[in-house]
């Protein structure tokens, strides 16, 4: 932000230069390259409705960092009594084997959370964390 309190200025000239962020918006180069992290183990598993057994989510996931993906985001330290669906977080971390070219991460919602991963430490290198834009959805999505 300026010190005349816009930060639009900068956001334009940030907008001017080759390569920024919104060029492909206005039919400019796209970036060299981008990167993917697959979600979809942690994503898709707390989506469903029943609890997937640990080994068929570790086939899946195992399945997954075998295809060329580089980042695998595979399972959030969320409560169990919240979302049962992930409740076996550090099982699936500690016993899923992944190719070392594979960057594992782990989603966390909060401090305790994040306890519970670093116990387990040596079996990722990315947590990923998530905020809310407003106290309604922080409310809705982590009742906090």
């Amino acid at each position: 932000m300026t010190p005349q309190g816009s930060a639009e200025p900068q956001r334009a000239a940030a907008r001017a230069q080759p390569g920024a962020r919104g060029d492909a918006d206005r039919g400019g180069a796209l970036p060299a390259r981008v990167q993917i992290r697959e979600v979809g183990p942690r994503d898709g598993f707390q989506n469903e409705p029943e609890v997937i057994p640990t080994d068929a989510k570790l086939e899946l996931i195992e399945a997954l960092a075998r295809t060329g993906l580089r980042r695998l985001e595979i399972t959030s330290f969320v409560r169990a009594d919240v979302i049962p669906q992930l409740a076996d977080a550090a099982e699936v971390l500690a016993r899923a084997e992944i190719p070392p070219q594979v960057s594992v991460s782990v989603l966390i919602p909060n401090e305790r959370g994040l306890e519970r991963a670093l116990e387990l430490r040596e079996h990722f290198q990315e947590v990923n964390v998530f905020l809310s834009a407003s106290e309604t959805h922080n409310r809705r999505n982590v009742n906090r």
